[in-house]
């Protein structure tokens, strides 16, 4: 009886394993290539300043949890087409500037991530920052392999052309110099311009920008320390919505989220996954959605507006 029960079990891990195979890379059999057009879709994770990899775990989880779900319906929508996907998490010297960060960022891929095509790199902050520049400058020759960007609430304009209270325009980020040192990011989060890489990402491969901020300019939401560090813009407690996007970039606002909500909070996880997803695999785009929900009422008088 234990020698069937084992045979059944490993019958039942083969089956499972099987249907798993259109979802998550191995090696594809040379009958299946003839039998099928295989797509890749490859995911590069990239954290922002100040923090790892662990923090785009849950934004990847949340991919990865609806990933087979989207695959079945392309591949039932398309037959004789196969997805294969793979993911590529690291953590990299967040200190560093633009070119630094991106080189490194490349130097990861080519290495872990060799012969691997159709790249969707996901950076939050400054990691999104970093993989327009990477790819914009064709860094370790990344333009030929990334299919897409995406920018979570990422810094792509400078921030020295934001008002921070007190009329400090650094502010916001020089306290970070508290908890390590400053190695070149600061000046680039401060002073470097993304828009022309951007608008590159946009014209040549795909950028999605998805971006979230407070409901109005002096709202006390996101204010942690209770002062608004930016109180002329509506931010999401660092970066200003304005300044997360440029021009050429599909935008999505996803709601009254801070800067990193996506970390703890999992449905802010799956709505960025799902957003990622339709636009990869095809679906419909949710352009607003509220972190709650209201009335509003304005009655002018003498001096309307």
């Amino acid at each position: 009886m234990n020698t069937i029960m084992k045979r059944l079990a490993i019958i039942l891990v083969g089956i499972l394993l099987f249907n798993m195979l259109p979802v998550f890379a191995s090696p594809i059999s040379a009958q299946a290539a003839a039998d099928y057009d295989i797509k890749e879709v490859n995911f590069v994770f990239l954290h922002g300043f100040n923090s790892n990899a662990g923090s785009v775990q849950p934004l990847g989880d949340a991919i990865f949890d609806k990933l087979p779900e989207y695959i079945s319906s392309y591949e039932r929508d398309n037959p004789g087409i196969q997805i294969v996907a793979d993911t590529l998490y690291r953590s990299y010297v967040n200190n560093v500037d633009i070119e630094t960060w991106a080189s490194n960022i490349a130097s990861d891929i080519n290495k872990r991530f060799a012969g691997k095509n159709n790249l969707v790199l996901i950076g939050h902050s400054m990691g999104g920052k970093a993989a327009l520049y990477a790819v914009a400058h064709n860094i370790g020759n990344l333009a030929e392999k990334v299919a897409m960007v995406v920018t979570v609430n990422s810094p792509i304009k400078k921030l020295s052309s934001y008002y921070f209270i007190g009329g400090d325009t650094n502010l916001g980020y020089e306290g970070a110099q508290l908890l390590l040192s400053d190695q070149g990011v600061l000046n680039s989060i401060a002073n470097y311009d993304s828009s022309e890489d951007g608008l590159w990402v946009a014209n040549n491969k795909h950028w999605l920008a998805l971006v979230s901020a407070e409901s109005y300019p002096l709202s006390p939401q996101f204010d942690a320390t209770g002062v608004d560090l930016l109180p002329r813009d509506m931010d999401d407690s660092i970066v200003p919505i304005s300044c997360q996007y440029s021009d050429g970039a599909d935008a999505i606002y996803y709601g009254e989220y801070a800067h990193s909500d996506f970390k703890i909070l999992e449905e802010v996880a799956d709505n960025l996954a799902d957003q990622i997803l339709r636009y990869i695999f095809g679906g419909n785009m949710d352009f607003s959605v509220l972190g709650r929900a209201g009335s509003f009422e304005h009655k002018s008088d003498l001096f309307p507006g």
